[in-house]
């Protein structure tokens, strides 16, 4: 690979033993597509032109499609772009520099042979950054051709000819896509495999990440711990914390079996910009100092007991909490599996003053400070400081932030592209008269979508647009409205359909509303303003 130097006119010569620092080479865009000394006059006359620009530029709805090729690539780039600037001319400098100062034959050797070790790891890595530039490459190029064989999904006006065929490629892209970020692996495979869409769809890494998210939320750091170390210089870039809530995690981890060395040793670890990073990272230091190990088991065990003292107590209006605790267990269980609620922690929680959601497991080791340990019920303002930190509602914190950090890395949105489609185009289409008048046409209407319909917002539209129920065109001049006597508003084309298929002898049109026979022409003229 050839390096660009700078010229002998530039004032500074390329090797200078005056100064330490490293060679610079002079840096330009790696993202730089057009290069005027490779394109003719002719190119860049095209280049120039708005309409051909429009044309080989990738629509708006299709990057989302591309963009994992395209990122991955962009990132081995600016790898190979930080091997070049500072790897690879440290070595060089040194070998200009610093080597011609040497006195001893035998270190200069030792030295060369470390240089040389370390060019050759180097050039292995510029290998392996080499073939996955290639594998980028190939899959863009194949995702693009897909794309250009197939019109543009976004249409700017309504068009009698759709025709789902002429999409189906890019449809089923999107589908596929859909349900393979949204964890359902097998599904997407073999829809995948149905639709030929194997050379388009990223399946190891969203595999990869259903695997990390999954093992997240059964409380368990390993393939998430692997997987941001891989990414930490990825993350780092994109300001993304997800790294330091996993050491946090791990000592807090500790911090619940108990394992204070350990708990201590990660700490240690923990550097000062960690620290300015991630608030609960300086939380556990007090954490470490605060709050203690508390062993449930022991403490029910004492409540049991003095329960079977006073086991007559109820009869004489005593409390009998103790006894709801006590006989918590394998039917609570099946009552958070099956979604049925629990009573008993409803007022057990509203005796104590706890959370419900921290009621999970009463037989579990919990942690609390130092002045609430020998007391159950009480819960002071350090045990509320930490609850958050220590809370099992923080493995699903850890999960949505590595759903966002993917998302950073990747280029993808926040939410899949088929929910965002569907989501947009079911607010362009709903209107006040979805509920109250359902059309078997309207996607709105739908009764499969009425619990999602609801939630959607209902867009203000300045222009009314009036879809007739009949022939499912747009009403306008070319094809004005008309309202039946029943209140029913069809196109004039649609009354012409109705006219046909009646088969009354006198003229009479069955009302798409009522039902009723009426004449045609008390079908009288709708002005919409």
């Amino acid at each position: 690979m050839a390096l660009d130097l700078p010229a002998d006119d530039a004032g500074q010569s390329i090797v200078d033993a005056d100064q330490d620092g490293p060679i610079r080479r002079p840096r330009r865009a790696l993202d730089d597509t057009h290069c005027p000394s490779s394109n003719t006059n002719e190119d860049i006359s095209s280049n120039k032109d708005p309409r051909r620009r429009r044309q080989q530029a990738v629509g708006i709805v299709d990057r989302a499609l591309v963009a994992v090729p395209y990122q991955v690539g962009q990132s081995s780039l600016k790898q190979l772009e930080r091997i070049l600037d500072k790897d690879l001319l440290l070595i060089t400098s040194f070998l200009t520099k610093r080597l011609v100062k040497l006195g001893s034959r035998q270190v200069v050797i030792e030295k060369l042979n470390r240089a040389i070790e370390r060019l050759r790891d180097l050039e292995t890595s510029l290998r392996n950054i080499d073939e996955s530039l290639d594998t980028r490459i190939s899959e863009i190029i194949t995702r693009i051709v897909a794309l250009e064989k197939e019109p543009e999904l976004t249409i700017n006006q309504f068009d009698a000819s759709f025709r789902f065929e002429d999409h189906r490629k890019r449809v089923s892209w999107i589908v596929a896509k859909y349900l393979a970020r949204r964890g359902y692996i097998r599904a997407a495979s073999h829809y995948t495999a149905n639709e030929d869409l194997r050379e388009l769809l990223d399946s190891e890494l969203f595999l990869l990440c259903d695997r990390v998210y999954r093992e997240l939320k059964a409380h368990k750091l390993d393939s998430a711990l692997e997987w941001a170390v891989s990414q930490s210089e990825t993350l780092a870039r994109h300001k993304s914390t997800f790294l330091d809530e996993i050491r946090v995690q791990q000592v807090v981890l500790r911090l619940k079996d108990g394992d204070l060395e350990g708990a201590t040793l990660l700490l240690k670890s923990f550097g000062h910009a960690m620290l300015e990073r991630c608030e609960d990272s300086r939380k556990l230091f007090s954490a470490l100092v605060l709050l203690r190990l508390r062993d449930n088991r022991s403490t029910k065990s004492k409540e049991q007991g003095s329960s079977n003292k006073g086991k007559n107590g109820a009869e004489n209006g005593e409390n009998t909490l103790p006894l709801l605790r006590r006989n918590r267990g394998t039917k609570d269980c099946q009552r958070v599996l099956l979604g049925v609620p629990n009573v008993f922690e409803k007022v057990e929680s509203e005796q104590s003053g706890s959370d419900p959601a921290s009621c999970e497991n009463d037989n579990a080791p919990t942690l609390v400070c130092i002045y609430c340990a020998d007391n159950e019920r009480k819960r002071c303002a350090i045990c509320r400081r930490y609850r958050e930190l220590m809370d099992n509602r923080r493995w699903d914190h850890l999960a949505q932030e590595f759903e966002r950090s993917v998302a950073s890395i990747y280029g993808l949105s926040q939410h899949p592209l088929l929910e965002s489609l569907i989501h947009t185009g079911l607010c362009a289409v709903k209107s006040t008269s979805c509920k109250d008048h359902r059309n078997a046409t309207c996607p709105a209407c739908l009764p499969e979508w009425q619990q999602y319909v609801d939630e959607v917002p209902t867009s203000t539209k300045l222009n009314s647009v009036l879809i007739c129920p009949i022939t499912g065109e747009i009403m306008g001049y070319d094809n004005p409205p008309l309202t039946s006597p029943g209140g029913c508003v069809v196109s004039e084309r649609g009354l012409r359909v109705l006219q046909r298929s009646s088969t009354d002898q006198d003229g009479l049109v069955e009302c798409p509303r009522t039902r009723q026979m009426v004449p045609s022409d008390e079908f009288q003229k709708l002005f919409i303003t």
